[in-house]
């Protein structure tokens, strides 16, 4: 071949989606709970209540240092997602005492939001809370995602060590590996 031919290389498209579903509930909030850690200039975070306990619409308060009021997170863990869920889910934020010291509602989920009913429901739910000065966000299985591509060791914390490589690439995996001692490391130590 001429030496001014460009062959392009072969497309190898990494994972680009975690299988958050596969996660039980609890796992699953654990792993919202560090996510929200890792978002910003964070004071303090941890989860609220526990299963049956009232928890006034949220699963997870974030306090950032330069701000007097919380984030907050409710997370959802389901197979399938209706409107009805979205507007429910903000109606008992509101109806409840984190609202008032709120300036941000995350909704955390594990399906696609892209759909038209959900997207237009988010949009109506954004403009009610944006009526209570509240930022609505709303991450589902996609934006989950993508946030955890820059955390390998989250990925390997919640879904192991091959979903690291898969998804976020052999290099963040050999990474991975470099930090952890081995068991005749650990006995030299």
């Amino acid at each position: 071949m001429p030496p001014d031919s460009h062959i392009l290389p072969p497309v190898r498209q990494r994972a680009q989606v975690l299988p958050l579903n596969e996660l039980n509930w609890e796992s699953f909030q654990r792993l919202c709970a560090r996510l929200a850690q890792l978002c910003g200039n964070v004071e303090a975070c941890q989860e609220y209540g526990l299963p049956g306990e009232k928890q006034y619409g949220i699963d997870i308060y974030v306090r950032k240092f330069e701000s007097s009021q919380f984030t907050v997170w409710q997370c959802k863990r389901k197979k399938l997602i209706e409107p009805s869920m979205i507007k429910g889910a903000v109606s008992v934020f509101l109806g409840g005492t984190w609202a008032s010291k709120s300036e941000e509602f995350v909704l955390a989920l594990s399906v696609k939001v892209g759909k038209t009913s959900l997207a237009e429901m988010i949009e109506q739910q954004r403009d009610r809370l944006k009526q209570k000065n509240i930022l609505f966000t709303v991450l589902g299985i996609t934006q989950i995602s993508e946030q955890l591509k820059s955390f390998p060791d989250l990925v390997d914390d919640f879904f192991g060590r091959e979903w690291v490589r898969v998804f976020c690439g052999q290099e963040a995996a050999e990474n991975l590996s470099r930090h952890v001692l081995q068991p005749d490391q650990v006995v030299k130590l």
